[in-house]
């Protein structure tokens, strides 16, 4: 495949993201009227994955300096939905955690998302429906392809 071609393909990968946050996100879910920012849903949806995290570890995943992240922590914390303790073996080495409140609250920002997602593709035809299963089935491979190499 030639260069101009990888920059189409390119191209295309990086309109995808704004169209959907745009185009779904925005339009169907209200998370405009939360108190949290994309990064702090982010620092969540990292502890809800891998649970109990190192500050540094968790700042290494977003490419957000350790210092940077004090801010968004904060917030977090004032909401009570993530901990922060210092290790017992380690008192330089500082964990979070997601609390009870923190999971409680992205599951139900998770089906929010999930509801609005599925009325959105309710609109679409099923041969429409069954082109995006294959091309999101194809993404999710190549996607993970690239990752492992």
């Amino acid at each position: 495949m030639d260069n101009n071609e990888l920059k189409e393909i390119t191209h295309e990968f990086l309109n995808i993201i704004p169209l959907f946050h745009r185009k779904i996100i925005k339009e169907h879910c209200k998370f405009s009227d939360e108190p949290f920012n994309h990064p702090h849903f982010q620092i969540m949806g990292i502890l809800k994955s891998n649970g109990k995290s190192s500050i540094s570890d968790v700042a290494k995943k977003l490419g957000i300096s350790t210092p940077n992240m004090t801010k968004l922590l904060n917030k977090l914390i004032s909401e009570e939905m993530i901990t922060r303790n210092h290790s017992e073996t380690d008192r330089r080495i500082i964990y979070i955690d997601l609390t009870e409140k923190g999971h409680t609250y992205l599951d139900k920002k998770y089906n929010e998302l999930v509801s609005a997602i599925v009325n959105k593709f309710k609109d679409l035809s099923d041969d429409e429906l069954k082109d995006l299963s294959s091309s999101i089935k194809t993404l999710n491979t190549v996607l993970s392809n690239l990752i492992s190499k």
